[in-house]
């Protein structure tokens, strides 16, 4: 019976097949079912049998909404449409491919076969974008046709070697406001909105404005791509202000601590080594004006209703975070090594008879610095 059913099936996809085209049809033994058409022409050029895909496992369908057809053979399918031609969509590119719908979907069909890129990654091109697979995620990406797109290859693209942000690391997406659109990369991002265009943003700039809020946060969205300003500082402007990023030396850690201080919130971010004091932070000692030196350390005594959080970016993976106790304004560090880049390294729920110092102590003092509050 089932044998039965399947020969059922085969005949009345064949008579389908061979009702949608007058091109010449062949058989595959051991395999029963007749490829046609252009399909035909492709499978053959691959190779037929003998190819990746194997053998026919389908005759030719014929696709919802008449927009095409396709053949399945044991390692995927041929998809065909007048406009685009036949092209196989096989592994990473089908089941991503499938996860937006197949032909139906935003992407569309296929308009080039799978491409070897020259690091070992893949790509293959649809109607209205493409996938990307990077050689050591096996996943793949789909991003859009559009400003992401022309901003991603004008800023390397896939090139080996002179890629800045890498490959795409999932889907572009709409983001909650309903008109912007964003994808992220293996070293960064690109927003884009139809106001203020499509931007990278990488680095600590991106961490930053993680930690703000993305777009929705008091920056809003970028409004330029980073620009040096100096060998070691780039600046990138946002909608409602810019942000500053200093690159690390060999002994250098960056800091964000954000707030509420008696004033009102405060956020900063900074990039130094060594020991800081009061007047490393003018900007920050502008808004917060509990903070004060002591010692070589930055000393904070909080009201009541304050909640703090410091999070490390270690740049060399040598630096050391001192977290004190407080008893009767005693301090009792408790060194912690080697923290990874993001660890958050002290919270706290303050009281007016509590506060926090934080003391940086690297192996090379003699490191020049430079601090930007943003």
């Amino acid at each position: 019976k089932e044998d039965a059913d399947k020969a059922e099936i085969a005949e009345a996809r064949l008579r389908s097949s061979r009702s949608l085209t007058a091109s010449s049809c062949q058989v595959y033994w051991p395999s029963w079912f007749e490829v046609c058409g252009a399909i035909r022409d492709k499978y053959n050029a691959l190779g037929g049998p003998a190819s990746f895909l194997s053998y026919p496992t389908s005759g030719n369908i014929l696709n919802p909404g008449g927009t095409g057809e396709r053949v399945t053979f044991l390692n995927g399918p041929i998809y065909w449409s007048a406009a685009t031609g036949a092209h196989p969509v096989v592994n990473s590119f089908l089941h991503r491919w499938g996860i937006h719908g197949y032909e139906a979907g935003w992407l569309g069909y296929p308009t080039t076969d799978e491409i070897l890129l020259p690091d070992g990654g893949r790509h293959q091109e649809f109607t209205a974008g493409g996938i990307y697979v990077a050689f050591q995620n096996a996943i793949g990406s789909a991003i859009a046709n559009g400003p992401i797109r022309d901003k991603w290859n004008s800023v390397g693209g896939t090139a080996p070697g002179g890629s800045l942000l890498g490959y795409p690391i999932q889907d572009q997406i709409g983001l909650p406001d309903g008109q912007g659109q964003m994808d992220r990369f293996e070293r960064g991002v690109i927003y884009w909105h139809p106001a203020t265009g499509a931007h990278e943003i990488h680095g600590h700039i991106l961490a930053t404005w993680e930690v703000a809020g993305y777009e929705s946060g008091p920056f809003g969205y970028p409004i330029s791509s980073p620009t040096s300003t100096d060998p070691d500082t780039y600046v990138q402007q946002f909608q409602n202000g810019n942000l500053t990023q200093a690159a690390p030396g060999p002994s250098q850690v960056w800091v964000s601590v954000s707030g509420q201080s008696p004033g009102g919130a405060v956020s900063g971010r900074f990039c130094r080594s060594g020991v800081f004091g009061w007047n490393d932070f003018p900007s920050l000692r502008t808004s917060l004006d509990s903070w004060y030196p002591r010692d070589g350390r930055v000393w904070q005594v909080p009201s009541d209703d304050e909640v703090w959080k410091v999070w490390c970016h270690i740049t060399d993976g040598k630096a050391s975070i001192i977290k004190p106790d407080w008893e009767s304004e005693e301090i009792r560090p408790s060194p912690r090594h080697d923290l990874a880049d993001g660890t958050i390294c002290y919270f706290r729920t303050s009281s007016t008879s509590g506060g926090y110092t934080i003391d940086f102590n690297v192996p090379d003092y003699t490191q020049n610095w430079k601090v930007h509050v943003v």
